[in-house]
């Protein structure tokens, strides 16, 4: 009676939401991942210091009746990625910008792993 519904085409698979976060099993670390969807990896701007991971991204392109553009700016906190008391800088930080999504790793003091995920 009922026809099951089918996957539409045009729907993608996978996180529905603009940020993504895991634990990394091999050192205790974390993983996030930001959509800033048509920002270049040039244009990424990503600061460290001692409370949070700040970063900034810019999508430049112009289209023909729309010349503004899009600015995504955002943090990553030490409570959410460290143990309290120990500062953010003392832990091994990496990033990666691919495709519009920007992957920051934040692995322990001494772990020599930031470029595995």
């Amino acid at each position: 009676m009922f026809k099951a519904a089918e996957d539409h085409p045009f729907v993608v698979k996978g996180c529905k939401r603009s940020t993504s976060r895991r634990r990394r099993g091999d050192g205790g670390g974390s993983c996030v991942s930001f959509d800033l969807p048509g920002v270049c990896s040039d244009d990424i701007l990503v600061l460290p210091n001692e409370n949070e991971v700040k970063f900034y991204g810019e999508n430049k392109e112009v289209y023909e009746h729309d010349d503004s553009c899009r600015i995504f700016m955002g943090a990553i906190t030490r409570s959410s990625v460290c143990a309290p008391g120990v500062p953010l800088l003392s832990h091994d930080i990496a990033w990666d910008a691919e495709f519009g999504v920007l992957t920051v790793r934040v692995s322990p003091p001494g772990s020599n792993n930031t470029n595995r995920e």
